[in-house]
């Protein structure tokens, strides 16, 4: 009976450490999953992305980095006032904005 209960210790010892190295060998796949599932292109999946993991600071620098090349209200020109700019950077930002805590002023004072 002794001699059963030694072979079963070892094949459980055997079998726990196969599964403590599959799962070494899962963990260090997480940056490989990572990419494949944020696309660099997507910047709206790659902001969702970082909200998710709660990284806020760098889910900002993606944000702004888009606002500031977004064609839509910086097309170049200077056409459009500062309040329509800012008017349309809520309109379609505002909700990315208002998840990060950044809240836009309803008017843009003048600045002597």
């Amino acid at each position: 009976m002794e001699d059963f209960v030694i072979l079963i210790s070892v094949i459980f010892g055997i079998l726990s450490l196969i599964l403590f190295f599959k799962v070494w060998g899962m963990c260090s796949n997480i940056k490989k999953i990572k990419e494949h599932l944020v696309q660099v292109d997507d910047v709206e999946a790659k902001f969702n992305f970082l909200m998710s993991i709660n990284e806020k600071e760098r889910a900002k620098a993606v944000l702004i980095s888009n606002i500031l090349s977004d064609k839509k209200i910086f097309d170049g020109s200077s056409y459009f006032s500062d309040e329509y700019k800012l008017m349309k950077i809520k309109e379609i930002y505002g909700e990315a904005l208002k998840s990060l805590g950044i809240k836009l002023p309803d008017k843009l004072e003048p600045q002597d």
